[in-house]
């Protein structure tokens, strides 16, 4: 396999490992009493930015005009803030175990989405890697210690 699929798929693997991590830890950390909701979103939202600013040192800067800007601003507001704000306080009200089983749904939605507004066609190939996917989180999630000693919730 060449050096650039590997790196790729390591990538992926990170950022499947990370993903995954997400509700247990973050309901762990306000189970604890270390952070109130807020401070955990303010947290991952400023981690976040600072790991785009700090990614945008190492590509060519281009001209964006203030319209574009406008959209950016927004899109991040709706995809980091709203995201982030909802998850934490979503978790704060659920268990881990109930969070990813709702975390698992995301590849669901977005077949429907890309369906639905970019006219993307759901295949047969794309049913079955969804549901592959989901029923193989769904297995660990629920055979998980923790969900036999709480009755999966």
């Amino acid at each position: 396999m060449e050096d650039r699929n590997i790196r790729g798929h390591a990538a992926m693997l990170g950022v499947g490992v990370i993903f995954g991590l997400l509700s247990p830890v973050s309901k762990a950390l306000l189970d604890s009493g270390l952070i109130s909701p807020a401070g955990l979103m303010m947290t991952r939202t400023a981690g976040a930015a600072a790991a785009f600013w700090t990614a945008s040192l190492f590509v060519r800067r281009e001209p964006v005009a203030l319209r574009d800007r406008l959209s950016l601003f927004f899109a991040a507001l709706l995809g980091i803030v709203l995201n982030q704000g909802s998850f934490i306080l979503g978790v704060s009200m659920t268990s881990p175990i109930d969070a990813s089983v709702v975390t698992t749904t995301a590849p669901i939605f977005a077949m429907i989405i890309a369906a639905l507004y970019l006219r993307e066609p759901i295949t047969g190939m794309k049913i079955a890697g969804v549901a592959i996917g989901a029923v193989g989180a769904l297995m660990l999630i629920l055979s998980s210690p923790a969900a036999a000693s709480s009755g999966g919730g």
